[in-house]
């Protein structure tokens, strides 16, 4: 490990797959990032059913959504205690935390355009007593910007070698360096649509490496009636979110006569064309696909990826020394140490906000 005085940083991130918490105890010295810890840490049972209940329904109690998002913020607190406590640090050491938040709502193209993350950042205080640093999506969206993804801002300034990166969460995402700066945008689905049909048609969380989806058809009619959505013409900068692509979204294409195993292949289809359909667009010389997130490990649509990618070099972010499941969480740490040390962020040609500017806010 590197000197231990230099100040130490904190990611928490929980993305629109719901299923837990990302944590990671980093070290940036100059351009060099060190993983000094990382842990996922589970959501419950009865809180991540009810987070996808609540990205699933227009209508919620406020009440409800009071009590969930101090559930979260619990969450975030104890898993933010137990990586200081497993690594025997001092909290005087960590020098600021970074915080996602739980994105339960997201409509940056609405008459009134809005991202709501939950997860009390009152409750992670009194549980950690640590600087935290929040609401960068928020943030970016008073800005004039979308609010997300906020990755390409990260991958520009740690100096990153010239491949598109491609993160399948909920929502798929791709960055890439065009002339001298990183830009990027949602693709469209990643996990959400997969995981929703394996919930409700298989009685799974999800389909383990793509194993059902192996087995089915794809509807090429289906498909193509997927593939039309009005999403999937914009220009970027743009992004999205599980309350747009959710069950209602998926079911309005679901046939009777379908079989369960042929409607999952289907959207695995949608998932796979959906992200290749914008990187070939891409007029640039890029050779590598860097892929991390939760769907980098499912084989059989990262196969579907490479089928539909014909002139590229799709591998896991492991291949650059980043583990696909904590780069999420490194970037949101990295986001809190230039918000701590008051550096602006330029997100103008990512999600198209009015100026550089700071990201997040500060709970000292």
């Amino acid at each position: 490990m590197k000197d231990m005085e230099n100040k130490l940083f904190i990611g928490v991130m929980s993305g629109t797959s719901l299923d837990g918490i990302d944590c990671v105890l980093v070290c940036f010295d100059k351009s060099e990032i060190e993983i000094i810890d990382k842990k996922f840490i589970p959501y419950e049972e009865k809180l991540r059913n009810e987070l996808i209940d609540l990205t699933q329904n227009d209508r919620f109690f406020l009440s409800h959504l009071v009590w969930l998002s101090n559930e979260v913020g619990a969450a975030y607190g104890n898993a933010i205690n137990e990586i200081i406590v497993e690594n025997q640090i001092g909290k005087k050491k960590i020098e600021a935390v970074g915080i996602s938040g739980q994105t339960v709502l997201h409509q940056p193209t609405s008459d009134r355009p809005y991202t709501f993350q939950i997860g009390n950042i009152s409750k992670v205080h009194a549980l950690t007593s640590l600087n935290l640093i929040y609401d960068f999506r928020v943030t970016d969206m008073n800005n004039g910007g979308h609010g997300a993804p906020l990755l390409p801002a990260f991958f520009d300034q740690i100096k990153s070698k010239n491949f598109i990166y491609l993160n399948i969460g909920g929502i798929a995402n791709i960055s890439f360096k065009l002339d001298k700066n990183y830009v990027g945008f949602d693709c469209g689905p990643g996990n959400t649509l997969i995981d929703l049909c394996a919930q409700k048609f298989l009685s799974l969380p999800y389909d383990p490496d793509g194993a059902h989806a192996k087995q089915g058809e794809v509807d090429k009619v289906i498909l193509d009636k997927m593939l039309d959505d009005a999403y999937f013409k914009l220009p970027s900068p743009k992004s999205t979110g599980t309350d747009y692509f959710n069950q209602s979204w998926i079911l309005e294409f679901f046939q009777k006569e379908m079989s369960n195993l042929d409607f999952l292949a289907t959207v695995t289809e949608l998932t796979a064309q959906s992200i290749a359909r914008e990187i070939n667009a891409i007029n640039s010389e890029h050779e590598k696909v860097i892929v991390y997130g939760g769907g980098s490990h499912n084989t059989f649509l990262i196969n579907r990826i490479r089928e539909n990618l014909k002139n590229y070099d799709v591998v896991s972010s492991e291949l650059i020394g980043l583990d696909p499941d904590y780069v999420e969480a490194i970037a949101f740490a990295w986001l809190a140490k230039e918000r701590i040390k008051n550096k602006t962020i330029d997100l103008t040609q990512i999600t198209g906000s009015r100026s550089i500017a700071l990201l997040g806010e500060c709970y000292l």
